[in-house]
């Protein structure tokens, strides 16, 4: 697996307006009618989230939450671009209690890292599985080339929406080739 020992995330927030507009995806597909514009918004979610899962970022203005099972310094891997964070411990009752913010630091690059200060001391306690939360504040613009990419799995998924293809959908090499250069790479 990965040396981040990260357990789980979860998003608090969303972006309030997707990167993607209605008007973009009807020239993009050619439509000029709105009958499916419910749909197609479901689809360009849809289509932000496949991004961000691909190139670990997060697209938009977003909140996250990012569980990990260790104290070490953390490395916020799939946050992307982090702007703030607030970091909180499970206590032995189960509760999760602030964790000053002097007392560690905020690392800006990508994939971002909190690292303690030296005289920070972590509970004793290791009786949860889930020990450490961390509250981020992330997201960045969605490049021309994950625009791209994001439209073309929409074309995709709204020209083979029903429920039995005749023939089975492939993803397409050059598109692909979009997202490569954004992903961000463990080494």
């Amino acid at each position: 697996m990965d040396n981040y020992n990260w357990i789980r995330t979860a998003n608090v927030t969303e972006p309030t307006d997707e990167p993607i507009t209605l008007e973009e995806v009807h020239a993009h597909l050619r439509l000029d009618t709105a009958d499916h514009d419910a749909y197609l918004s479901t689809l360009i979610t849809v289509a932000r989230h496949e991004a961000q899962l691909i190139t670990k970022r997060r697209y938009g203005d977003q909140v996250v939450e990012v569980y990990f099972q260790h104290w070490r310094p953390l490395r916020l891997y799939g946050c992307g671009v982090v702007t703030e964070v607030d970091i909180f411990y499970r206590d032995v009752k189960n509760g999760w209690q602030p964790i000053a913010a002097e007392t560690f630091e905020l690392v800006k690059s990508v994939p971002a890292w909190i690292n303690y200060h030296k005289d920070f001391s972590e509970p004793l306690h290791k009786d949860y599985f889930e020990l450490v939360k961390v509250v981020a504040s992330c997201g960045e613009p969605l490049p021309p080339a994950v625009k791209q990419w994001c439209l073309l799995r929409i074309g995709t998924l709204f020209e083979n929406r029903e429920a039995d293809a005749e023939k089975v959908v492939s993803p397409q090499a050059f598109a692909a080739e979009l997202l490569r250069t954004h992903i961000i790479v463990d080494f």
